[in-house]
């Protein structure tokens, strides 16, 4: 064992106690066998077998069909890369063949490389070249589309393609030595290998690429530990039970889907609704027709299922569970309390803190919840890396059982505890609460003062009056830089002094933007993650500020940020 391993070894030692034993026995997950995706499954299958795991607008698969036929994709992939350890990349939308790829690869012994299946061509190569994966699983929709840039890259030399049919089986394209065309009915019901590949917890599961919001995505790889023991903390903490019918529109290529949406619903019994691509009006029909009981989804999109014509003349009562701050609260007369949020990120397979679903809100105050048992936080001085007191803002810094094992070509992240350095700014208060404050690396200074866009974005979370916001920096002549907010009004009266004026009874009055530009949300664009792209973003405001302001020194500084 390397001396890496070593470490992390003994890092594991310490984390996996009792707090996570504690969760476990609770659950009757048995850490000697159910620690892994494999037996994650099986635990699954053994207690609700005949139920619906995963329901799509067009399909229904139980838990004991997902079994079979990860175990029979299992076996295909044995033949084509018999090799243990071997990584087998993964290019598909929410559905029964990402959870069917997933876990068949992880019953061959395979780790899965999870691809952006909304990302561009290049994105998805670049990703891919990285990852080291020889085989490609993509579906029919996809697939065509993968070929012309598949062939540049001299990594890959297979294949697989649920439902394509433009391709023979075993038809050389370019260097592809094999390319397995198969229907979905083929893929799933090929004679299951005749047993799997021994998996510990410790194993490479999954490779997953951050959403890249600061540069390059980076390249996480998590074991299979992590992801279960997440899947499992989020079953109890979202209260999920086998009468529940989840609809997630997280993806499962990040580890928040992962988790939260898929790892949850599998481990809990519940079934998952699952939509390759979002529409509002399917989006509704779906939700309808299937009684949802819960719903994971970006607030903005909660938005168009509200604003769409047809959202009067549906029944939707069954939906009991949605975000603390979506707009379906109050257009359904939801009362119940369910997900509160929480603090958490791609190096942590996600979650680090956060409440249960049911917690009186009284508790939340304004925080992203309770560090989780099993995961540590502490704060540090940005400068000299020393923890600071309770309730002071600093770095947060974090360490746990779901820790990842490294980033895949990067050197160790970690410092000489083993906590990971964030880029995010918070604190933590004695009650062992945390609190988000920002990114370290996006706190502007301002006429000699420190600013947050994030700060400035929160406080403006849940205001009825504006549907979508972003704080962005631009340069100034006197003082340095400036946040200018970028707002989606909810409606045509809402204007500039209205918001200015309700963000000075929540900030101190240097930190309130200096100007407010309020745009139609068509002129926006988003990250694959659904946040604000806020380079397009500041070019809008600029592009505004060039047209309103008449400082000709200011204007100058304008310009040449847009060269």
């Amino acid at each position: 064992m390397t001396t890496e391993a070593t470490g992390r070894q003994q890092l594991l030692a310490r984390w996996a106690g009792q707090p996570a034993q504690t969760l476990l026995a609770a659950l009757g997950v048995d850490p000697a066998t159910q620690l892994t995706l494999p037996g994650l499954l099986e635990r699954s299958v053994a207690r609700f077998a005949d139920a619906p795991a995963i329901v799509t607008p067009t399909t229904s698969t139980s838990y004991a069909e997902l079994a079979h036929r990860s175990a029979a994709f299992a076996h295909l992939l044995a033949e084509l890369h018999p090799q243990d350890g071997a990584r087998v990349a993964l290019l598909l939308p929410n559905g029964p063949q990402f959870v069917v790829a997933l876990h068949g690869a992880a019953r061959a012994g395979a780790a899965s490389v999870l691809l952006n299946s909304f990302g561009t061509a290049a994105e998805i190569s670049g990703c891919l070249e990285r990852s080291g994966a020889r085989l490609l699983v993509t579906t029919s929709r996809l697939a065509p589309e993968l070929l012309e840039f598949v062939r540049a890259l001299a990594g890959i030399d297979s294949l697989v393609s649920v439902g394509l049919q433009v391709y023979p089986v075993g038809k050389r394209i370019g260097f592809i030595d094999w390319v397995v065309v198969l229907d979905d009915d083929a893929v799933l019901d090929r004679e299951p290998a005749p047993e799997r590949a021994a998996v510990g917890p410790e194993q490479d599961a999954a490779l997953l690429f951050t959403s890249g919001s600061t540069g390059m995505p980076k390249a996480v790889l998590h074991s299979h530990r992590a992801i279960c023991l997440q899947s499992y903390r989020y079953s109890d903490l979202l209260r999920l039970t086998p009468d529940d019918r989840l609809m997630s529109l997280s993806p499962y290529f990040w580890s928040s889907g992962l988790c939260k949406s898929l790892g949850a619903a599998l481990s809990s019994g519940a079934t998952l609704l699952a939509m390759p691509r979002f529409n509002a009006e399917s989006a509704l029909a779906f939700l309808e027709r299937e009684r949802a009981t819960k719903l994971i989804s970006p607030v903005h999109l909660d938005h168009q299922m509200v604003s769409h014509p047809k959202f009067g003349d549906l029944d939707l009562s069954a939906l009991r569970g949605v975000h603390r701050r979506s707009p379906l609260r109050d257009a359904l007369g939801i009362t119940e309390r369910w997900s509160p949020g929480g603090y958490g990120l791609s190096e942590m397979c996600t979650l680090v803190s956060s409440f249960p679903a049911d917690i009186d809100p009284e508790q939340v105050a304004g925080s992203e919840g309770w560090v989780v048992p099993g995961a540590e936080v502490k704060v540090t001085d940005p400068d000299t890396e020393q923890t600071v007191p309770f309730g002071e803002v600093g770095r947060i810094c974090v360490r746990g059982d779901s820790l990842m094992i490294r980033y895949d070509d990067q050197p160790l992240p970690f410092d000489e505890e083993g906590f990971f350095p964030t880029s995010d700014l918070g604190l933590l208060d004695e009650e062992g609460r945390l609190y988000f404050r920002g990114r370290a690396d996006s706190v502007i200074r301002s006429g000699g003062t420190n600013v947050s866009p994030v700060e400035v974005e929160n406080a403006l979370t849940g205001w009825h009056r504006l549907r979508r916001v972003a704080a962005v920096a631009v340069p100034h002549p006197d003082r340095g830089e400036v946040l200018i907010l970028c707002a989606v009004p909810a409606d045509d009266t809402v204007d500039e002094a209205e918001v200015t004026a309700y963000l000075r009874t929540l900030l101190s009055g240097y930190k309130v933007p200096r100007r407010v530009v309020l745009v139609d949300e068509s002129r926006l664009k988003f990250t694959p993650t659904h946040k604000v792209d806020l380079g397009h973003a500041r070019r809008i405001v600029i592009h505004e500020l060039l047209d309103r302001e008449g400082d000709p020194a200011w204007l100058e500084l304008l310009t040449g940020a847009l060269e």
